[in-house]
């Protein structure tokens, strides 16, 4: 693969907010990881390949050539922050935030923006597990053990799934351990659209068992997973660097096989006015 040699001078004047303190984090080979939002028994087998960074070589930043224009956003793909965040790829027209606790320590919040007018079937359920939840029929087994009855939103639910470097999964508002799931559209609903991608990381997308088969899970990505592209439905991003350094430090409670170390769970959820 060409390299291109981009001068530090020019390169600050590229990305915003300037060339960070350490080089981002970024693998040149692909790698495995099984993807699905019911176990890991039952594995989707993806091909996952994170961004490359930059390194600083006798002050000049070295880009791999492809993977420079993707970072900066040239044709259809977003830009990507110094620190990785992803920028979005569609109007945002809600907020919802998510407080997160993590081993019983003070909540801790992630802001996310949606795509409302590109995804509004995806975005009106999400809303509805931030808000008032959704009505569970008695018929559905239901095991995780919350206050809300019949009625379930995203509220006292895990994240369930963490995974360093891929994403962080949660959403199952029934069994809380990846097996489970409602939506306010019933069972499962059908893949809105494939119109936008997992480039960057904070990318906000819809777990999923197969084809059309959405219900409340969801998942954030802490980097590129362009194999889950034309797979997923990406219908907001991580809405600002606070909330995304929130994520990270999510990360770190991550392991290979997904087993999330300790307890983390979202204590409150909401849309945020204006």
């Amino acid at each position: 693969m060409l390299s291109r040699s981009i001068p530090v001078n020019v390169l600050l004047k590229r990305l915003p907010g300037g060339l960070p303190s350490s080089t981002p984090r970024g693998l040149s080979s692909s790698f495995r990881r099984s993807f699905s939002s019911a176990s890991n028994n039952s594995p989707k087998q993806t091909d996952l390949i994170l961004p490359l960074g930059f390194l600083l070589v006798g002050g000049t930043a070295l880009f791999a050539a492809n993977n420079f224009d993707n970072i900066m956003g040239v044709g259809r793909l977003p830009l990507v922050s110094p620190t990785g965040l992803s920028s979005p790829q569609s109007t945002i027209t809600h907020r919802v935030y998510l407080d997160v606790q993590i081993n019983n320590q003070p909540p801790q919040r992630i802001i996310l923006g949606l795509y409302g007018d590109s995804c509004p079937k995806t975005v009106q359920n999400y809303i509805a597990l931030c808000t008032t939840g959704v009505d569970v029929p008695s018929t559905v087994d239901s095991p995780l053990n919350t206050s809300q009855g019949s009625t379930r939103s995203y509220k006292d639910t895990p994240l369930h799934r963490i995974i360093p470097s891929f994403m962080l999964q949660g959403g199952d508002i029934t069994s809380g351990n990846g097996f489970g799931g409602y939506s306010v559209h019933g069972s499962k609903f059908d893949d809105e659209n494939f119109d936008f991608y997992h480039h960057g990381g904070g990318v906000l997308s819809m777990a999923n068992a197969g084809k059309n088969t959405n219900s409340s899970q969801f998942f954030v990505t802490f980097g590129t997973q362009s194999g889950l592209d034309g797979k997923h439905t990406v219908f907001g991003v991580v809405d600002g660097e606070e909330s995304w350094e929130v994520c990270r430090f999510i990360e770190r409670y991550g392991s290979g096989s997904g087993k999330v170390k300790g307890k983390i769970v979202i204590k409150d959820c909401g849309v945020l006015e204006g």
